[in-house]
């Protein structure tokens, strides 16, 4: 089971468009010391960055409520219009480089550890109610 993360200010709001593809990232952190530390990292300069490459209209963080080995503590699903998961997550990446090559943001934080990661495109959709 997972609890969701809710990032704040800019991050936090969202416009209303269509997801045609995804981003899923899951990771721990090598130092649970650090666990406050990274989540405000996350949640107040990481987000924002990945949003402000323009590739990903959404972000949410989720938190694993019954850590197993092997199964990561938080993951993050990242949507976007396009409908080629993978040039999106190319142009972000490439988006993520500039900021780090003038200094605008974009570092990772030094106890992160990435378990799994993935493109994934929409194959279905069913809202309830509807």
């Amino acid at each position: 089971m997972a609890t969701q993360v809710k990032p704040t200010g800019k991050a936090a709001a969202t416009k209303a468009k269509a997801t045609n593809s995804v981003l899923f990232i899951g990771v721990n952190i090598k130092d649970q010391a650090k666990d406050k530390e990274f989540n405000e990292w996350y949640n107040k300069e990481h987000l924002m960055d990945v949003l402000s490459t323009g590739v990903y209209h959404r972000a949410t963080r989720w938190q694993n409520t019954n850590p197993q080995p092997g199964i990561p503590k938080y993951i993050a699903f990242y949507e976007t219009e396009r409908t080629d998961p993978d040039a999106a997550r190319t142009d972000m990446s490439k988006g993520m480089e500039e900021m780090r090559r003038t200094g605008k943001g974009g570092h990772v934080h030094e106890t992160l550890e990435r378990v799994v990661a993935g493109n994934f495109k929409l194959c279905g959709s069913l809202d309830a109610g509807k």
